[in-house]
This record gives structure tokens, sequence and C-alpha cells, in this order.
């Protein structure tokens, strides 16, 4: 299982998390900055370069601003919802 590790603490607004994401998943250029957006290309294919089975692995995210935080715990949520284990998709969150 390929992992990508993102280094979350220069972090600063949301966007931030989908260009980093996004690029590791070698999203294409008009690819939405927005949760149904990445969720709709993990979990449906077709879209991104990459395709499951991965882990994505996000440290340093203690010192977050709390909207930041926040979007990275939507995806969480998300990524649970939609069943990523079974599909392969393995999220790992650290401090």
């Amino acid at each position: 299982m390929r992992t990508f590790t993102l280094d979350a603490s220069e972090w600063i607004a949301p966007p931030d998390f989908y260009e980093s994401i996004l690029a590791v998943l070698e999203a294409p250029y008009w690819h939405g900055f927005n949760m149904y957006a990445l969720i709709g290309s993990m979990f449906y294919g077709g879209v991104n370069g990459v395709d499951p089975p991965y882990r994505i692995w996000i440290k340093g995210t203690g010192n977050l601003p709390d909207e930041v935080k926040t979007e990275i715990g939507w995806f969480a949520q998300a990524v649970l919802a939609y069943g990523g284990i079974e599909k392969g998709i393995v999220l790992l969150i650290d401090p």
C-alpha cells in the first residue's frame, strides 16, 4: 500500500489542506477545492492519477488554526462514512 505523508504544520487555511492532498493524489488542475469534490474523486475514481489502495498520513496538526482542524475532522468523518478501509483508503492523523 502506498503511503502519502502530508506535513500540515504550515497550513493556515483549508485551501492549504486541499492543495496538499490533491497534489499527492495527482488530481487534475480543474479539481474542486471542496470536500464533495475530494471525496467523490477518491471514492468513485476516474479523476485522480492515483487510485486506492493508499494510506494518507497527515502530520503536524497540533497547532493548526481551528478552521483547518475542522476541515481535517470533516475529511476524517467522510472517509469513515464512505467506507474508507473497505475501499483501500486509510487515514492517519498525528498532532
